[in-house]
């Protein structure tokens, strides 16, 4: 947080600047007790607060139960500190305008008394602007997750920051000092994203300056540490922050057979985007064998994916036959013809090419309504209907495999069965996701659907009615459990084009793409 003062009267004024955390940072639990401490050094003063009997690896709703908050200023504009009572300190700083650097020792729960940790600026007489008087906040555990490496090993990982610095006083000082800097690149990364974003619209614009920040925020870049206790800096893994976290470590269980085509299409989808992206074939050539052991499994269940589920499909119970999961299946072959000619193996190509194409002929067939209006949810089932985002991939990776007309026939319908704030993902029920509508958006053949999509999502986020959950109810606007993730990365796919022939297409940098789940 930066705050500058400027005078619009032309008068000079005396300032003083007051801000405070409360010990609520620490727990999610409010009967719990926590104990702090409070350092000022030459360039800094900094409260520390943390739980007096810490859970490593666990939480209370969405908050870690272990770590430590550290609010901090720089030791400048005649800064002074106080922790107690937020009565006492809060009137302390109303009464004389600065705070008496005073420490409360009475450790005790968070809830008994409130206790807070304020900060003050006493900036003197101004007449002009001042220099923005910096104030952050961080919350670090260490480690900050445990994860099972490929190899079957439960490996603690700390944040990657701590390769970098020793102390946590030297990542404070640093992250200080360079407000300025980060400020401006922070500026021009908001800049082209709107500018991007704008050619698309301006609500669009919208959804996506919020959405930056809390994918950013939702994912953790972590490392490891070689047996001598030294950083290993060439083990970098990056973690979105989802359910169990900061515990990773279940996903090594192979057993869960509903999600094989989802999962492995998913990684197929994510390792040729980037290649088509950059030109860098390291992760085709290093991966080929093993997405050769994948093929069969999507050549044999793609067409008829059985009780398999797609992930937002899951969430409401499972359908025999999905035609969403379906096409993500058939894509998933596509994009195996496509690794395997820029492997050089154009046999396999050809063959995974032909076998993609045949089964888009007999997936229309089976998931066409009996009305010929709309496909349905899942095969035979012709009065169910449903978002089918999956075909966003086939313009992200420009398979071209899916005909026009399934495109404009889809583009058609959404128009008529769309509610208040956007359209059901399914005819079963009337919530909807945010990611789920944007993809789709990519998807339609006019700009007036699309905008749909686009304007739906911007007024569910801007109605107040929660923070940027990606779950709600298309009728209501009233919010689900998913709370803060880093699924709404999503949404930063970005059209090629405006508009070309009858199809709108995104597309989407790498940076992006690791913060899409397909």
């Amino acid at each position: 947080m930066a705050i500058s003062v400027i005078p619009t009267d032309g008068h000079s004024h005396v300032i003083q600047i007051y801000s405070d955390i409360t010990a609520e940072w620490t727990s999610g639990d409010d009967a719990k007790v926590v104990n702090w401490t409070t350092l000022a050094t030459t360039d800094t003063v900094t409260h520390q607060i943390q739980l007096q009997s810490p859970s490593p690896f666990s939480e209370v709703d969405d908050h870690a139960e272990y770590g430590a908050v550290f609010y901090s200023t720089s030791n400048a504009f005649n800064a002074t500190f106080q922790s107690g009572s937020h009565d006492d300190v809060r009137i302390q700083f109303i009464n004389y305008g600065r705070l008496p650097n005073s420490r409360d020792t009475d450790f005790r729960p968070i809830e008994d008394g409130w206790p807070v940790f304020g900060l003050a600026h006493d900036l003197g007489k101004i007449s002009g602007p001042t220099v923005p008087t910096v104030f952050s906040i961080g919350h670090v555990r260490d480690p900050a997750l445990r994860y099972t490496s490929p190899e079957g090993r439960v490996q603690p990982r700390s944040l990657y920051f701590w390769s970098r610095f020793s102390a946590i006083s030297d990542v404070i000082s640093f992250f200080l000092r360079d407000y300025h800097n980060a400020l401006f690149k922070a500026a021009l990364l908001d800049a082209r994203v709107e500018h991007d974003a704008k050619n698309i619209s301006a609500d669009y614009a919208a959804i996506v300056a919020l959405s930056l920040r809390q994918a950013v925020g939702a994912t953790e870049i972590t490392i490891s540490k070689r047996n001598d206790g030294s950083w290993n800096t060439s083990d970098v893994l990056v973690f979105l922050k989802g359910e169990n976290y900061p515990n990773v470590t279940e996903h090594t269980d192979v057993n869960d057979e509903s999600l094989k085509l989802e999962e492995t299409t998913n990684m197929l989808i994510m390792v040729l985007s980037y290649a088509q992206k950059y030109n860098d074939y390291t992760q085709l050539r290093r991966y080929g064998t093993l997405f050769d052991q994948w093929t069969p499994t999507l050549i044999d269940e793609s067409l008829i994916p059985g009780y398999q589920v797609t992930i937002d499909e899951s969430l409401a119970g499972n359908l025999p036959n999905q035609t969403n999961l379906a096409i993500k299946g058939i894509i998933g072959i596509k994009a195996l013809s496509l690794i395997a000619g820029i492997l050089g193996n154009e046999n396999k190509s050809s063959l995974y090419s032909e076998i993609a194409a045949r089964y888009v002929d007999c997936w229309q067939g089976l998931s066409t309504s009996s009305t010929g209006k709309h496909l349905a949810l899942n095969y035979g089932n012709s009065s169910s209907w449903g978002l089918f985002y999956n075909l966003y991939a086939d313009r992200l990776l420009k398979l071209n495999l899916f005909p026009a007309s399934v495109y404009q026939l889809q583009t058609a319908w959404y128009k008529t069965v769309a509610l208040s704030f956007g359209v059901p993902v399914n005819s079963r029920f009337t919530y909807t996701k945010t990611d789920s509508q944007i993809w789709t958006a990519a998807t339609v053949t006019d700009i007036a659907t699309r905008d749909l999509f686009i304007t739906s999502v911007k007024k569910y986020v801007s109605a107040g009615l929660s923070d940027q959950r990606d779950l709600y109810d298309a009728s209501t606007g009233a919010a689900g459990d998913f709370r803060a993730r880093p699924v709404v990365g999503g949404h930063l796919g970005r059209y090629l084009e405006p508009f070309k022939s009858s199809a709108l297409i995104m597309s989407v940098k790498i940076s992006d793409t690791a913060l899409l789940v397909l």
